[in-house]
């Protein structure tokens, strides 16, 4: 602690100042001994002060005072954060906290972000496999993980990737115009999704490649067992349908919204000339609930298009749909799904409640 007058100079900002002998009637009544010590130590405490405030500390205020009761107000009620800083520890806003809407980005395979905000509309209909770093190094406790909301101006797909593009149950997502989708970066260049903003499942899908259906098998759409090559997606709102070629998985319809669906398959068989029994089936939680048979005499010209349509109360975690294609030829014969959107193809709709 620093005493004025003491020749010390001055103890602030560390400590404050003070002043044990006053420099008035001393040493006597009536006299008072000017010395060097006062006036330098006082000195050294106005520059001290100084130092501390720096170069107009009062801002945009009439004073200092001002200027901390404006901050003290502008913190309660509405922070505004401009710059990079840390909040560390827990911090409680007591109103509402508001993010900032970045520049318009273009959807690219890896999408650089800017650092103007964490709502970002992506343009364009580039497919995306990966997204640039914003900082994210949240690997261990306290870690730092920045969060991102995209909204989608159109269709593309966001490719699912163990590391770098973590989406929800291992699959792609094909967005749709005003679809928002939430993530998290875990570590760098590492993003997880948390979130996708559609409440009403929607999924329309094909059969990419032509597949071979075994006679008197029931074969499960997609799938690579006998050749097939998976599904392209016309869109899948909630990433819920499985587009893969997986023999266990392919055209899985799972939604995480509960809630009644209406599904319709269609399946396309090329031509034969023998008597083929043909069925499409819609099996909800493996078992085979909507089915339409037919039993066909074919000529050698002749495709085949059968649906199978039901409406199904799906619980919205473990409830799910399968398409399956069955075909028994009398002369056991296999036979070809055809693929192509207006051939095989799945549609499912979330219905209004």
């Amino acid at each position: 602690m620093g005493n004025i007058g003491s020749g010390t100079g001055t103890s602030y900002p560390t400590s404050l100042d003070t002043q044990s002998t006053l420099e008035v009637d001393y040493p006597s009544p009536s006299k008072t001994l000017a010395r060097a010590a006062v006036p330098n130590d006082l000195a050294s405490a106005i520059l001290a002060v100084e130092g501390t405030l720096g170069i107009n500390p009062q801002g945009g205020s009439a004073t200092v005072v001002a200027r901390l009761n404006a901050t003290d107000t502008t913190i309660a009620g509405k922070a505004s954060l401009t710059a990079s800083q840390t909040l560390s520890g827990v911090n409680s806003f007591s109103a509402i906290v508001k993010t900032s809407r970045g520049a318009d980005v273009a959807s690219a395979a890896t999408v650089t972000l800017g650092t103007d905000g964490n709502y970002f509309v992506i343009t364009g209909t580039t497919t995306i496999t990966a997204i640039s770093t914003l900082g994210g190094a949240a690997t261990t406790s306290g870690g730092i993980a920045p969060m991102v909301h995209l909204k989608f101006s159109g269709i593309l797909t966001l490719t699912h990737n163990a590391t770098s593009l973590i989406l929800p149950g291992g699959r792609n997502i094909v967005t749709h115009a005003g679809m928002v989708v939430s993530l998290v970066e875990e570590s760098a260049g590492n993003w997880r999704c948390v979130n996708v903003s559609s409440d009403k499942p929607h999924v329309q899908a094909y059969i990419t490649a032509n597949q071979t259906i075994a006679h008197a098998t029931a074969t499960r759409m997609g799938s690579n067992a006998l050749g097939g090559g998976g599904w392209t997606e016309t869109f899948d709102t909630n990433a819920a349908f499985d587009s893969s070629t997986s023999a266990t998985t392919s055209g899985k319809f799972l939604p995480t919204v509960a809630g009644r669906y209406l599904a319709i398959v269609q399946i396309a068989l090329g031509a034969a000339t023998t008597i083929v029994d043909i069925y499409a089936t819609i099996r909800l939680n493996g078992t085979a609930t909507a089915m339409t048979n037919l039993n066909y005499t074919y000529n050698s010209a002749d495709y085949n298009y059968i649906h199978a349509t039901g409406i199904f109360n799906l619980n919205g975690s473990t409830d799910y749909l399968e398409f399956f294609c069955y075909q028994a030829d009398t002369g056991t014969a296999n036979r070809t799904l055809l693929a192509g959107a207006g051939n095989s193809f799945v549609h499912i709709y979330k219905l209004g409640e």
